[in-house]
């Protein structure tokens, strides 16, 4: 007997979800991507990709702040470690489905953002993030496209909701960023924002890099600046890397790092490039002998971060 709705949903909240919804597929017509979409090849009509769905499984799973980690080592926002584990629980999803005779693509080209909204996961706030009780913003999402037929198949997705509908006259998020990227009507300029640039690879603009702090991925300002996230706790972080151990970037610290982030957030040159930023961030000389080499370093990111590192840490800007 083909697999009906409420089993799919039973395999996702079973893969450690906290929420799930099987929605109809349509094209978004009002989905109008930001240049970092396009970038990307974010896709608005899911049959683009796989003509064969019926439907998108939308999946939520929540996770708590981290605090400050300690000197020397980097930031990593708690999202980017609950989004592994999210990606990995929607891989396990798709490989149960298809165990069962179910067709399921878990790729990551079409907007969840805009599909979590209609199933009803949240509102997208000033900061262009969704948010819910009783999480806030603090929660990743994980779509699928299936070829189950949802059993509400004609079923009417409700119109999203306005900024001003959602935050009314909030703006603290918008005050809050640091460089500006915050348009207050949901949009942000990619090439203003921190985490865009994080996860780039490439040099970043001079204005924008003491502001990176010592991130290594995740900003998470407008978040904190948000009022709704004022009950969400805060833990300590659950991994810890030195800078100097991202510098050195030795395959065990890949290894250890791709376990914790994925292996595509995990990429040498990526890492060292925002470590070096770090490094001329955090104040501290004693690096400067891990950032010299690579001044000279063949990726143009690396090199262009290590000499402007070296100079910082220095005191020679």
């Amino acid at each position: 007997m083909p697999l009906r709705e409420q089993d799919v949903l039973k395999e996702a909240l079973a893969a450690g979800f906290a929420r799930a919804a099987l929605l109809p597929v349509r094209p978004l017509l009002s989905y109008r991507p930001n240049a970092e979409a396009v970038r990307q090849q974010i896709c608005g009509d899911p049959l683009c990709q796989a003509p064969w769905a019926a439907s998108v499984l939308v999946a939520a799973m929540p996770y708590e702040w981290f605090s400050a980690p300690p000197k020397g080592c980097v930031n990593i926002a708690a999202f980017f470690l609950q989004s592994n584990r999210a990606y990995a629980a929607m891989r396990s999803v798709q490989r149960s489905l298809a165990a069962q005779g179910v067709r399921a693509d878990a790729v990551q080209h079409i907007p969840s953002k805009q599909w979590a909204m209609l199933a009803g996961f949240g509102q997208q706030g000033r900061n262009t993030l969704l948010h819910a009780k009783p999480w806030g913003t603090c929660f990743t999402v994980q779509t699928l496209l299936t070829d189950v037929v949802p059993q509400e198949c004609v079923r009417h997705l409700p119109p999203v909701p306005s900024v001003d509908d959602a935050c009314g006259a909030c703006r603290r998020c918008v005050l809050a960023c640091p460089t500006g990227a915050l348009d207050g009507q949901g949009g942000m300029d990619p090439e203003k924002c921190l985490r865009t640039w994080q996860l780039r690879g490439l040099p970043v603009p001079l204005p924008l890099r003491e502001k990176m702090g010592v991130r290594l991925l995740g900003c998470d300002i407008c978040q904190r600046a948000c009022p709704r996230n004022a009950a969400v706790p805060s833990l300590p972080p659950q991994e810890l890397f030195g800078i100097d151990e991202l510098l050195r970037f030795t395959p065990q610290t890949r290894r250890r790092l791709g376990a914790v982030l994925g292996t595509n957030e995990a990429r040498p040159l990526r890492v060292r490039a925002q470590a070096l930023l770090a490094a001329g961030n955090s104040g501290d000389p004693a690096l400067l002998g891990l950032v010299q080499p690579l001044c000279t370093h063949e990726s143009p990111a690396v090199a262009e971060h290590a000499v402007w590192a070296f100079h910082r840490l220095r005191g020679e800007e």
